[in-house]
């Protein structure tokens, strides 16, 4: 039988293949929480930003009903106008 120097490891060997997975394992898993906290802000400007659009478009809701009402009355009193003028 001989001893096959592919498959012969040292001590350090296995010390630098455990401290390189070890690096990469780190690096992924740093990568993993940096994700998971982008998810977290983007989720949170999401909530922000729906809520400023809801509060902006019931502002505007709100302005054109007042827009509305200031036209109906002055139509209204162009009306009464014209009607004063016809008489």
């Amino acid at each position: 039988m001989t001893n096959s120097p592919m498959f012969r490891f040292t001590i350090r060997d296995v010390l630098w293949l455990t401290a390189m997975v070890a690096v990469c394992l780190g690096w992924w898993l740093a990568l993993q929480h940096q994700r998971q906290m982008h998810l977290k802000e983007l989720s949170a400007v999401e909530a922000w930003w729906q809520r400023e659009n809801e509060q902006f478009v019931k502002s505007m809701n709100e302005t054109t009903e007042n827009q509305n009402q200031i036209i109906e009355s002055a139509q209204a009193a162009l009306k009464s106008l014209m009607a004063k003028q016809e008489e």
